[in-house]
């Protein structure tokens, strides 16, 4: 996970989570990190909220490149930081 930041993020059919592959060397098969990002409480200590909804072993190769949606991480936690709509051109 400390990659993540710096990583792009791909937005699920569901359009209210992302998931996050990311290469193991041991399997050599994709982990998906399925996950939600929201603003935290205004009385919490941090400014954002990452759940991790779902992480495996993709069975197969994973399916990332069939996903369009794709952002970069800091981008996403910037838009959802400032309240503002996170949009992807129509495919």
């Amino acid at each position: 996970m400390e990659a993540l930041p710096s990583s792009k993020v791909h937005q699920t059919s569901q359009r209210r989570n992302y998931v996050y592959v990311v290469r193991l060397e041991l399997e050599r098969r994709p982990y998906e990190i399925y996950f939600m990002l929201q603003r935290a409480a205004n009385n919490a200590e941090a400014d954002l909220r990452l759940t991790v909804e779902s992480a495996h072993l993709a069975e197969t190769r994973s399916n990332v490149s069939r996903r369009p949606n794709s952002i970069r991480f800091v981008i996403l936690a910037y838009k959802i930081l400032a309240n503002q709509p996170v949009r992807f051109a129509p495919r």
